[in-house]
């Protein structure tokens, strides 16, 4: 998995435990489908007083971000 750096635009290589490299993406979706939101997740209604989906959206990327990094 590239991971983008920002800018400028640079990315460095990350290999995913449990992953080959670079992943497949049927090993992508096995090793961090519990990070994926479901349909269900995706259609709830949306408010602009509900300050959920944004934490929920920021805990799931922190989630990632330490399962790539930290093996």
């Amino acid at each position: 998995v590239q991971y983008y750096l920002g800018i400028p635009p640079v990315t460095v290589e990350q290999v995913i435990p449990g992953c080959t490299s670079p992943c497949p993406l049927s090993d992508f979706i096995r090793i961090l489908g519990h990070l994926i939101p479901r349909d269900e997740e995706l259609n709830c209604p949306k408010k602009k007083d509900n300050v959920a989906n944004a934490s929920v959206w920021k805990q799931l990327s922190e989630d990632l971000r330490r399962k790539i990094k930290n093996p």
